[in-house]
């Protein structure tokens, strides 16, 4: 219904000639407000072009300059629906015939589409290749409009599925998921055919996933790998390592891999990403490491342009954080220029997530802040391990749990982040029981990353582990080539026999628990952390392994709210002492 500020509009357009009104009508039509092509339209209706401007103008609706603009955008669209059917499509008609198909072949074929009142199978793949065209220029809700167009006006039935189901997914991809399911739902009871149900399950999987309280994500999608055992094994590999990525890319991944594993049919003739996760999950790291650093390193067709969830998940799971952090920087640069806002939450996701274990909280914070505004803005699913992770580095302790009691994450992560919070809070009986538990899921990556938290609350609460040995799963991955994750591949509890379980006050002029900044000439903080000190020689505890000592006005910016000196919290260590409990 026009609203009243629209009547008001309407109201100027009464005593206006035919022409004024035929020129006002094309106008609004076109969006982008090309004076070239408004009076090119309007020469082309044999249109009074002077008296027809003139008159329009004085109306006060519309400025005729170096673009043409409305005085407002109820303005446009009470001069657009004032128009009836058939002279909406008339301007179309006409702007579509004035436009340069070789300079401007989208906006042409859109106009083409708005002038057409059935089905017309020529206007429909002459919008499928301007959503190609836009999507290249990383125009992904164009896209997506022109797809759903192309579905309207497909008069193939096979033609206006296949459409329908690309339409769905790129709307997915530029965040409208609402109108995505819309479009599912009104092709899911038509005849299709095998591939055709398989896609359409795999969508209605991402959708799942991307709902917060709807857990048949997985479900959808295996489901989907199955209608293709036979007829196309390839991509229903594909789409078992497609159900995988989407649950990382939200965050909800537990359990996933456990059911792919379980149905994922035999080893192909090509090793591929799959060959090489079941190669980790039934041999270990050490013999799935050549396939995976394989997959990462190959630069004719990176895994990152094709699975970035699962590309940043591998790279953290073989202690590569140069390459970790490559590909987090090519992922926010493709989804700014692609538009993704799946692709662009991932990365600033996992850009806080690396900021947080080089100790840049602003730049974490900074990041956080933008993936929940992109969030908020596509109605998207709330991410959590990020900001779980950064509050449990922070020692808050009442935030952090708050995070950890939030639904659809993953367990791992709650895990590890208790573990992180509760050893830098000096509860390590409770830090202990939480890392146990997050290396009892075996998660990619996360499970490695909750050894050190492991080793700390042993150490420091003088408890013993069961003979099962959980942490070999760490022990046997491939030597890091960096050394700011390396100190947790490599920390085991071997050398805990040489580690004195003390807890040492914390001198007042060390750092807390966030991790030290790296320069050329080693950590720019100190420790005060009794780990690390060996029989024999090495660090002592309580002593500065770094020539620059930090003041307490350093500490408290690098951690607002760290705990009073009373428990003495675990510093986070800088890799000399991190080395000293490791080697001889």
């Amino acid at each position: 219904m026009p609203t009243r500020i629209e009547r008001g509009y309407r109201s100027r357009l009464d005593d206006l000639s035919a022409d004024a009104r035929t020129l006002l009508t094309i106008a609004s039509a076109d969006p982008i407000g090309d004076p070239a092509l408004l009076w090119a339209a309007a020469e082309r209706r044999s249109l009074d072009v002077p008296a027809a401007a003139a008159a329009a103008a004085a109306t006060g609706l519309i400025e005729f300059s170096a673009r043409t603009r409305f005085c407002h955008p109820l303005a446009r669209s009470a001069v657009y629906r004032h128009a009836d059917a058939a002279e909406r499509r008339a301007a179309h008609r006409t702007l579509a015939e004035v436009t340069d198909p070789k300079t401007d072949p989208d906006r042409r074929a859109w106009h083409r589409a708005q002038a057409v009142t059935g089905p017309d199978e020529e206007v429909a793949t002459e919008l499928e290749r301007a959503a190609s065209l836009a999507r290249s220029r990383g125009g992904m809700a164009a896209a997506a409009a022109f797809l759903e167009r192309a579905a309207a006006l497909s008069l193939n039935h096979a033609s206006r599925i296949g459409r329908t189901l690309d339409a769905a997914q790129a709307h997915l991809d530029s965040g409208g998921t609402d109108t995505a399911e819309a479009l599912l739902t009104a092709i899911e009871n038509a005849t299709m055919d095998t591939p055709q149900h398989a896609r359409l399950d795999l969508l209605r999987g991402r959708i799942s996933f991307l709902k917060s309280h709807d857990g048949s994500g997985p479900k959808f999608m295996l489901r989907a790998a199955r209608r293709l055992d036979e007829t196309d094994p390839r991509r229903a590999r594909d789409y078992l390592v497609d159900a995988f990525e989407m649950g990382l890319a939200v965050g909800r991944a537990s359990g996933v891999l456990d059911m792919i594993l379980a149905t994922a049919p035999a080893t192909s003739a090509e090793p591929d990403v799959l060959d090489g996760l079941l190669v980790f999950a039934a041999k270990g790291p050490r013999a799935a490491v050549p396939l995976l650093r394989k997959l990462l390193d190959d630069t004719g067709d990176p895994l990152w342009t094709r699975r970035p969830a699962l590309a940043v998940i591998l790279a953290a799971e073989l202690w590569d954080p140069d390459g970790h952090a490559a590909i987090v920087r090519r992922l926010v640069q493709t989804g700014r220029e692609s538009g993704s806002p799946i692709v662009l939450r991932l990365g600033l996701a996992q850009t806080a997530f690396h900021a947080v274990l080089d100790g840049d909280i602003e730049r974490a914070m900074t990041s956080i802040a933008e993936e929940e505004a992109i969030a908020d803005a596509t109605r998207g699913p709330a991410v959590t391990y990020h900001r779980l992770q950064l509050a449990a580095m922070r020692g808050r302790r009442d935030e952090a749990l708050d995070l950890m009691r939030r639904p659809n994450q993953l367990t791992t992560s709650v895990h590890w982040a208790s573990a992180l919070l509760h050893n830098g809070l000096g509860d390590y009986p409770a830090a202990l029981a939480a890392a146990q538990r997050a290396i009892a899921q075996s998660d990619l990556f996360l499970a490695g990353l909750a050894l050190p938290e492991l080793v700390e609350a042993a150490v420091r609460s003088g408890s013993r582990l069961p003979p099962r040995r959980p942490w070999t799963r760490s022990s046997n991955a491939p030597s890091p080539p960096a050394p700011r994750w390396a100190w947790a591949s490599r920390r085991t509890p071997e050398g805990w026999s040489q580690v004195p379980r003390t807890t040492t006050a914390r001198p007042s002029s060390c750092s807390t628990r966030l991790p030290c900044s790296r320069t050329a000439a080693g950590p720019t903080c100190c420790t005060a952390s009794g780990y690390g000190a060996k029989a024999g020689g090495g660090t002592a505890a309580g002593t500065c392994v770094s020539p620059t000592n930090c003041s307490p006005a350093t500490a408290s910016t690098r951690s607002p709210n760290v705990p009073p000196t009373s428990y003495a919290p675990p510093a986070r260590r800088p890799a000399a002492v991190r080395r000293a409990a490791t080697t001889s």
